[in-house]
């Protein structure tokens, strides 16, 4: 994943570790954060401040199809071909939820 400077168009980061594809991402509401939904069956968080990784979260069992953040920015949702949606404490990285369908 890269990340882009849209003013001036230079690449700022790029994220490193995903050893497979990224099929989606989300901005944290106040863009300090981005989480990226891989087919290795985790979410990654990353801090856009420095381009570091913060969290890798683990769980599900099957590749994940799309993560988002809470509009509150505290908490993101993964969902996965499992058929789980899981919630993980953004501050933490810890997994809070799991919701089975």
């Amino acid at each position: 994943v890269r990340i882009w400077d849209v003013a001036t168009g230079q690449q700022r980061y790029v994220l490193e570790g995903h050893n497979r594809q990224v099929h989606s991402c989300d901005f944290s509401p106040d863009g300090k954060l981005i989480a990226t939904a891989i087919a290795d069956k985790t979410v990654r968080t990353w801090d856009l401040t420095t381009g570091n990784e913060i969290y890798v979260l683990q769980g599900h069992t099957q590749f994940i199809n799309s993560c988002a953040f809470s509009p509150d920015g505290k908490l993101i949702a993964s969902v996965s071909s499992d058929e789980t949606v899981r919630i993980w404490n953004t501050a933490t990285g810890q997994q809070i939820h799991v919701l089975e369908g």
